[in-house]
């Protein structure tokens, strides 16, 4: 392999790493709030949808 395409090798495995690191805090803040709501609310029900459709709509993104 090159230098340039090690070097692009390396910072797409930093980016990935970065973005995964983001994610799993993500997810320990909804277990977290699974946890602490009491989820018979319909609002709360709805702020957990839509947090957790963020969190999809992120993990999508390139």
């Amino acid at each position: 392999m090159s230098y340039l395409t090690n070097i692009r090798r390396d910072g797409e495995i930093r980016r990935l790493k970065t973005k995964c690191e983001h994610a799993s805090e993500e997810l320990e803040k909804i277990d977290k709030a699974i946890r602490d709501w009491d989820l018979t609310l319909d609002e709360q029900k709805d702020e957990l949808r839509e947090w957790v459709d963020s969190l999809r709509e992120y993990l999508s993104q390139e």
